[in-house]
């Protein structure tokens, strides 16, 4: 991502990911995160970001699909699930449409 022009903040638990949102706040434009963070776990931490800031935009990516997952965490506020592995075209391409929305 770094290489296409964004600032990337890694965070590698979901914990470290709230720690690093309320350093930063409002300068965090959007989120890419996995559901199966370390930690707290995804839905958590999803729940929490948006909890402390419900203008964030957030793409969330999960290896598992099941029927009711893509509504949970679009009714925790996500602007979307994508399925891994996702190719970094369609990443960029998803994370412009995010920001542009």
């Amino acid at each position: 991502l770094e290489k296409h022009g964004y600032t990337v903040l890694g965070a590698p638990s979901g914990e470290k990911a709230l720690e690093i949102h309320q350093e930063h706040g409002t300068a965090i434009d959007a989120v890419v995160m996995d559901l199966g963070m370390p930690g707290m776990g995804g839905k958590a931490c999803l729940a929490k970001l948006m909890e402390a800031d419900g203008r964030l935009k957030v793409l969330v990516a999960s290896g598992y699909l099941d029927a009711g997952l893509e509504a949970e965490v679009i009714g925790l506020g996500a602007w979307a699930l994508v399925t891994k592995p996702i190719r970094r075209p369609r990443l960029l391409e998803l994370i412009q449409e995010m920001l542009n929305s």
